[in-house]
């Protein structure tokens, strides 16, 4: 559960880094008492817990290091947090890399000159890796996933078209071997053969996809969920919330789950603010604000930290916030 009072607890914890010009943040992970942070500038990374927005040097090492440029995404293995998976492009390049000490070194599993999106590690053998995809090249446009058995030991990539790609890739544990691909305004998919072959679940827009006990629920223009069982995802009330939605990021913890918004662009259409983080204290049946005092309510990214106690949140102004989860 969260505090009693979260509409104000927020509270930033960087990064305020001498000579580190401001960054958009684009992707959160808690990985083994430390905190990777990727911006649309590379990813840096600080200890847990930490104990200001100062981020203090560790045992004399580098506070903030640039690694990249533009993170798309960044997984935690979750049968160990240390192992790291993430997508970032540089230049006209991008690339799949692997971590297997949270976060401070990097290792390029597979280099690509098109466009890569959200990573995915298998529960159950982190060398089995899937990544979203797409190209315009001589044959057209080609959208899909990657995937590889053997990343680790430099093993070829083998590319499934699907003519989407997907911004999240997310095991249901419910169901041994599936997938749910969340793509956007072409909706929610699902692959049990590890993306050789796909299944549409709903063509409601799905940026999100999260399954938490018997339910599954997708983040997009709104939040949907469905049960086991059912083939219908209802639509969830969101209270005091009023104007166009974007959900982009879910999270979970214990029984509360946490959603975030971002701002909305339509062409010809003033720019509409986000909603900054939603909360649903009864499995996203019901969903509130709980941004209070953050400065910005266009959020990208969220991460918890159940050692610590902690829901951070990656804001597009360049700063992450904590918010106490008891």
């Amino acid at each position: 559960m969260t505090s009693d009072n979260p509409m104000h607890g927020w509270e930033s914890v960087g990064p305020y880094v001498e000579g580190v010009p401001s960054a958009a943040v684009t992707a959160l992970a808690v990985s083994q008492q430390a905190l990777c942070v990727g911006t649309d500038k590379g990813m840096l990374r600080t200890p847990l817990p930490i104990p200001g927005p100062d981020w203090p040097t560790a045992s004399g090492e580098e506070k903030w290091a640039f690694t990249g440029n533009y993170v798309v995404d960044i997984q935690a293995w979750a049968s160990q947090p240390s192992v790291l998976w993430r997508t970032r492009r540089f230049g006209t390049e991008c690339a799949t890399e692997l971590s297997t000490d949270a976060g401070r070194l990097w290792h390029r599993r597979g280099s690509f000159h098109d466009a890569i999106f959200a990573v995915h590690i298998d529960p159950d053998d982190y060398e089995r890796v899937m990544h979203s995809f797409g190209r315009l090249g001589p044959e057209g446009e080609v959208l899909g996933v990657r995937t590889t058995d053997f990343g680790m030991f430099g093993g070829e990539w083998v590319e499934h078209e699907h003519g989407r790609f997907y911004t999240q890739l997310t095991a249901d544990l419910n169901v041994p071997g599936r997938i749910w691909m969340a793509s956007g305004t072409n909706g929610l998919y699902s692959t049990d053969d590890f993306g050789v072959a796909t299944d549409q679940a709903t063509g409601e827009e799905a940026n999100a996809v999260i399954v938490s006990g018997s339910r599954l629920l997708i983040g997009g223009d709104t939040i949907r969920y469905r049960e086991d069982g059912e083939t219908v995802f209802h639509e969830a009330a969101l209270k005091g919330i009023t104007g166009p939605v974007r959900v982009v990021a879910l999270a979970q913890y214990d029984t509360v789950l946490f959603a975030a918004t971002t701002s909305l662009e339509s062409p010809g259409q003033p720019v509409t603010a986000g909603h900054g983080v939603l909360r649903s204290p009864d499995n996203g049946s019901t969903w509130q604000s709980i941004s209070g005092n953050l400065p910005t309510l266009d959020v990208h990214a969220l991460a918890v930290d159940p050692t610590e106690q902690y829901l951070y949140a990656g804001l597009w102004g360049g700063s992450v916030h904590r918010l106490p989860l008891t």
